[in-house]
């Protein structure tokens, strides 16, 4: 406990799903959370962690410090005002997850249309994008280093049917992290990115509950089940502290085994 005491957090897409776990997550580590949201943070109704109750009000309640921002990461300047929000409510900025991901539907590439690739890249693609140059802004601007965190996807390490234009950004997260993670270790800044399995979330409400395609992801998972949510703390625990101190520019796979194969 108390690996993060002291920091400030920030985590998009926090509402629910893998970026609710570490922003609550963190803050049982002693970070103080910036939770963004493109919505009110309101309890989601397909909530599995801690149903029925905001991530903000959560973490409040249980002995943390959380606040709320808004912001679609796909616009810029809801990212930088973001950012702001943090560092005037709290003083500074250590760590920042970007988390915030989107997915269409389940199609082949000859089905799909423009939609398809301009909304999953702008969430995907440009929204990561956008936030690691405010947040290396906001770490260049302190002199005092940071960490970032970007969620890719076990879908941006391996092909997965049906799903050429999540595949495609989630696999462009792991490179700009590299690249970024290069171009900022003088710096002191670290960048590294973690690519989870299939966890029941608000994205992924709708297969789980499909028995056929819940089996196939069970069957081609070497653990022979779905990821569970809070199984994405720990290692985002890990890349935020100091017991990740000289790591950067990693991938790191929590897929029970999946892209292994």
């Amino acid at each position: 406990m108390d690996r993060l005491k002291g920091k400030v957090a920030l985590v998009t897409g926090a509402r629910t799903g893998f970026g609710r776990a570490i922003a609550i997550g963190f803050a049982a580590e002693g970070a103080k959370v910036v939770a963004i949201g493109r919505r009110e943070m309101t309890p989601s109704d397909t909530e599995i962690l801690h149903p029925g109750i905001s991530t903000v009000d959560y973490i409040n309640e249980n002995g943390g410090t959380a606040v709320a921002a808004f912001a679609d990461v796909r616009n810029a300047e809801e990212v930088d005002a973001a950012v702001a929000f943090a560092v005037s409510t709290f003083g500074r900025l250590d760590i920042a997850v970007n988390n915030a991901g989107s997915f269409t539907s389940l199609k082949p590439l000859h089905e799909m249309d423009d939609n398809d690739w301009d909304f999953t890249m702008g969430v995907n693609g440009k929204g990561v994008y956008n936030c690691c140059r405010a947040e290396v802004q906001q770490f260049l601007a302190q002199k005092t280093g940071g960490s970032i965190i970007n969620i890719s996807s076990v879908g941006g390490l391996v092909a997965l049917p049906l799903e050429t234009v999540y595949c495609a950004s989630k696999a462009a997260i792991i490179n700009m992290t590299r690249v970024i993670a290069l171009d900022y270790a003088k710096d002191n800044i670290r960048v590294n990115c973690l690519s989870p399995n299939f966890a029941l979330t608000g994205l992924t409400y709708k297969s789980y509950h499909n028995d056929e395609r819940r089996k196939k992801i069970e069957d081609a998972t070497p653990m022979g089940r779905w990821m569970n949510v809070e199984e994405i703390i720990g290692p985002a625990v890990f890349l935020a502290s100091n017991d990740s101190s000289y790591i950067t520019g990693v991938t790191i796979p929590v897929d029970g085994g999946y892209s292994m194969k």
